[in-house]
């Protein structure tokens, strides 16, 4: 069982109260008393409760992070650039994942009361009216992480996910001309899956590539839905030359099938994804791909609210995220 402020203040013969504020640094608590508190401490290896110094400090050191996922690399890259960060400037970041709307008004919610944390950033994938009227009421600093399309008000980091897939469909469309091909997206409600979409049927229109409504299928940015999606295609009595994917994580799940398929990747078929995850490159062939930086989404995130705290100030401002071409070999 982990030490407890009990026993501090048991072996220190001081009361649990006077522990709390000795270790939430109260300059009402005697150098003395504070150093002995502080040696019991260090001596049965007690790790602090957040929440209780937050009480009595009356502030916070907590900063929250709302993701609609945690299941693959391109969350969990945020969040390394976000705890980086925070954890350099004294914070600690507390996670959460919301995937729909009820779960994600909770979290703001529990992030903007009762004193929790000092602040929160959030990623949104859809446009709601309700959570941009929520937001608008926050007496708490926040950041708000989103395509191009919604960062019109808040504080932002923006990922131009309609540019990155332009460039990258471009890219392809000028390596040959396939015989047949694929689009795989992410589900209809995501704003980014939405502007990937977007991007790849204007590319289809620059190169007159004639694209029919069955020839995009919705997935859910899942490596099984990759893999259910390309079994399917596959089971058709003609397999696309190209398969383009909304993100890596389905890519990688069409790779799967092609490979169980025998089939040759760059030379048989061709495939595309976007994110840039470390997984497509480690593969061989490594994956075509559009790079996002996505640890430098949660750095510039995370810079850009520690600034809003510092100067309690509400202004707009905007920071945009570089995408970069990774020549793979699947194309």
């Amino acid at each position: 069982m982990a030490p407890t402020i009990k026993e501090i203040a048991k072996l220190a013969g001081v009361s649990i109260a006077t522990v709390s504020r000795a270790l939430a640094n109260d300059p009402k608590v005697t150098p003395s008393t504070k150093s002995k508190i502080d040696s019991i401490a260090r001596k049965i290896n007690y790790q602090p409760n957040l929440m209780a110094i937050n009480f009595v400090k009356k502030t916070s050191n907590l900063i929250g992070l709302i993701l609609p996922h945690l299941y693959d690399e391109f969350y969990s890259d945020i969040i390394k650039g976000v705890e980086k960060y925070a954890q350099g400037s004294g914070y600690y970041t507390l996670v959460t994942s919301s995937a729909d709307e009820d779960s994600l008004s909770d979290s703001i919610a529990n992030f903007t009361s009762g004193g929790l944390s000092a602040g929160f950033i959030i990623m949104l994938t859809s446009e709601n009216d309700e959570i941009v009227e929520q937001l608008r009421h926050s007496n708490t600093p926040f950041v708000v992480i989103s395509d191009k399309s919604l960062s019109r008000e808040f504080n932002s980091v923006t990922i131009n996910n309609y540019e990155a897939s332009l460039k990258l469909c471009k890219h392809v469309f000028s390596k040959k001309k396939y015989a047949s091909i694929k689009y795989i997206s992410g589900p209809k409600s995501n704003i980014d899956s939405q502007m990937r979409k977007d991007g790849f049927k204007d590319a289809c229109k620059e190169f007159s590539i004639a694209i029919k409504k069955k020839d995009i299928i919705e997935g859910d940015f899942t490596f099984e839905s990759g893999e259910r999606i390309c079994k399917e295609i596959f089971s058709e009595e003609k397999i696309p030359e190209l398969i383009l994917t909304g993100n890596d994580m389905m890519a990688l799940g069409c790779i799967k099938v092609i490979n169980k398929n025998k089939l040759k990747l760059g030379e048989d078929i061709f495939i595309a994804g976007i994110d840039g995850i470390i997984l497509g490159q480690m593969i061989s062939p490594r994956l075509t791909t559009m790079k996002i930086q996505t640890e430098l989404i949660g750095t510039n995130a995370v810079k850009m609210l520690l600034d809003q705290m510092k100067v309690n100030s509400h202004k707009h401002r905007n920071s945009n995220v570089v995408t970069e071409l990774l020549k793979g070999n699947t194309i």
